[in-house]
């Protein structure tokens, strides 16, 4: 009787692994796949039926994402970031030219938006560039005399090649200039580094950057990190898990010249965490009232034009009890020549947002390394003089649809910093 039913749960249980096997390849949430296999599972009734229906569905999936091409392709491939980043960096040796229709707050999209997301649209033409480890170069690291550190700012994500910080510094400042940028935090950018410690010159300076917006914590954050979060926030972060699994496994099975399958992908994450606000709604655990739930940017009048700002990046820039990682590595603090402050956008345009930033983080950021005794500078000051500058002729030193600087405000920022580390 006992192995009458081991031999049963195993034969369900193998026809079961094989659907989802099959199903997973059209990009549906997992929990769709989990209900649609648990429910054909109770339809197949041989092995053999549930092995070949799965390599009908595998095949079939494969066969539909090389006919539909790259058709679309700006539904997903909007910036350069999500064609070519994998892992900590991006794609070795890339030469790539992305025609993006808008930044990443246009991106979000209208059910997440409060103003006109239309007037905020800025398309633009972005050559992409990498060097032999991934990094977004035109400078070998082990030729440069500074090396730049921190995240999308540093990157120039949304932002042309000609327009990077690393090409602004070394046409400003004479030096030769790369950087090991990634989107990521300040421990990445320390560890990131020393990854690539023995590539740089013996006399080669670090520059660190911290991003304002997501590079600082509340204060105790990381103490309480891990503390009950509670059973619905529990398995939301477990079952986001599994996905972001599938997603790595999906990005390996369908080349970056077919998008179809990862056009469902998005969808299938609104969907999901539509569901889990819901169900978070539904046990009193919801993170925000409802008459603010969903608004991820609002846009504001600066100047002649609207421009888009993320309502996080505008609460963090306003909140007191502030702090970030401070490096500790005693290798690369000796090489760290300054650390810069970069602002969020809400701060740059804070006389005409009236907003009322702290200086919190600046001040956390100037007594952890002034303790090291590496200057700390601010580029609030140059940057809010260059908007009001180009406010003039209705121009702006961020994108007005994305929450990154754009060439105008780059250029400025490293004129300072060339000051500064002469």
């Amino acid at each position: 009787m006992i192995n009458n039913l081991t031999h049963f749960v195993f034969l369900e249980g193998l026809k079961f692994l094989l659907l989802l096997f099959g199903l997973m390849h059209f990009a549906l949430p997992v929990w769709v796949d989990l209900f649609v296999a648990t429910c054909l599972v109770f339809f197949i009734k041989m092995v053999k039926q549930a092995f070949f229906t799965a390599l009908f569905l595998f095949v079939s999936s494969l066969l539909f994402s090389f006919t539909w091409g790259a058709k679309w392709s700006d539904k997903v491939w909007y910036r350069e970031h999500e064609k070519w980043a994998e892992g900590g960096r991006y794609q070795r040796d890339v030469s790539d030219v992305i025609n993006m229709p808008y930044g990443d707050l246009y991106a979000i999209g209208k059910w997440s938006f409060r103003g006109d997301i239309d007037s905020i649209k800025e398309p633009r033409r972005v050559t992409f560039k990498t060097d032999e480890f991934g990094l977004r170069n035109d400078r070998k690291l082990s030729e440069a005399d500074f090396i730049l550190a921190g995240d999308s700012f540093i990157v120039a994500n949304g932002t042309d090649q000609a327009d990077m910080p690393s090409v602004w510094l070394e046409k400003l400042s004479g030096f030769r200039v790369a950087n090991v940028a990634f989107p990521s935090d300040p421990r990445e950018y320390e560890r990131r580094i020393l990854d690539f410690f023995d590539e740089l010159k013996p006399s080669a300076s670090i520059i660190l950057f911290y991003f304002e917006g997501n590079d600082f914590i509340d204060k105790g954050a990381e103490e309480v990190q891990g503390t009950a979060v509670g059973p619905v926030r529990f398995l939301a972060r477990t079952y986001f898990k599994f996905e972001f699994l599938k997603d790595r496994y999906l990005d390996k099975v369908y080349s970056k010249d077919e998008v179809f399958f990862r056009i469902i992908r998005r969808k299938s994450y609104a969907l999901t965490y539509r569901l889990v606000n819901l169900l978070k709604e539904v046990t009193g655990v919801a993170d925000t009232p409802p008459h603010e739930r969903n608004v991820a940017v609002v846009t504001s009048f600066i100047g002649a034009h609207e421009m888009g700002f993320l309502s996080a990046y505008n609460e963090v820039t306003e909140k007191f009890g502030r702090e970030a990682y401070i490096f500790q590595d005693a290798r690369v603090l000796s090489r760290i020549k300054a650390v810069f402050f970069i602002p969020t956008k809400w701060r740059t345009y804070s006389q005409w947002n009236g907003s009322k930033p702290t200086n919190d983080a600046f001040d956390y950021l100037k007594s952890g390394y002034g303790a090291l005794n590496i200057p700390v500078f601010d580029l609030t000051v140059v940057l809010a003089s260059e908007a009001a500058e180009l406010l003039n002729r209705n121009e702006y030193v961020f994108w007005r649809d994305d929450t990154h600087w754009n060439g105008a405000g780059i250029s400025a920022a490293m004129a300072e910093v060339a000051q500064k580390v002469r």
